[in-house]
């Protein structure tokens, strides 16, 4: 759901446009700092938003860890939680099981050289950092899905993957920040839905937990969880 679709989707609640109407350029961009603003606010009290986000990078033949953040080896956003990886080579796909990181310390021998089969994440700050079972044995591309804090939407037409519950938080609060400014009256049936749809997004933030979302990676279901027992 790109940044617009919140926006229109929270001016149409407030039937400031119907479907299939645009707002105007100065509304647009008005719209997205309030909807940035709300993400902010909300993350100063404690609820951070995750989103879901296939990224890939490349790997170093010989090298078996690789920090991930901001200017990091892999950089990007840091991940709070890696949930899948695969192995893109010579246009075949490998999974590799994701495993707890404790697990990594274990291993007797860490330096053997292959193609990976595991991937363990370590949620360091500033940066995490992911280490590779095998280590790399040649120039592979790493793809991995993970879910990432969502504190703003870098552009209006940024699109991000959200779980149904938190569109309608977005949503519905957005509109609600938007009605003083169009001369709009919030109405009850409004405002309790909002109000519903945040406290169920609390709920998934504090038991840190998203739905799943098919995005036919390769390996399986996203949101699937880890079975210490089966191995995957």
């Amino acid at each position: 759901m790109t940044g617009t679709e919140v926006i229109v989707a929270a001016f149409q609640e407030l039937g400031i446009i119907v479907s299939g109407g645009t707002p105007s350029d100065n509304d647009l961009t008005w719209g997205l700092g309030k909807l940035n603003r709300m993400l902010k606010s909300w993350s100063a009290d404690g609820l951070n938003l995750h989103y879901r986000v296939e990224e890939f990078f490349s790997l170093v033949s010989g090298t078996t860890s690789y920090t991930i953040g901001s200017g990091a080896n892999f950089d990007t956003v840091r991940p709070k939680v890696i949930e899948q990886a695969f192995i893109r080579d010579s246009g075949h796909d490998y999974p590799v099981g994701i495993r707890p990181a404790a697990e990594y310390w274990t291993l007797r021998e860490k330096t053997t050289e292959d193609r990976p089969l595991k991937l363990y994440y370590d949620p360091t700050y500033p940066n995490g950092t992911i280490y590779l079972y095998y280590t790399p044995n040649s120039v592979y591309s790493l793809h991995i899905v993970s879910q990432k804090p969502l504190l703003t939407y870098v552009s209006a037409g940024t699109e991000i993957i959200l779980p149904g519950e938190y569109e309608d938080c977005l949503v519905l609060n957005l509109a609600i920040r938007f009605a003083s400014r169009y001369g709009k009256v919030v109405s009850g049936e409004l405002r309790l839905d909002a109000q519903k749809a945040l406290s169920g997004v609390r709920g998934l933030n504090l038991s840190g937990q998203m739905q799943g979302i098919e995005l036919g990676i390769p390996g399986g279901r996203q949101g699937s969880i880890y079975n210490i027992d089966s191995d995957y």
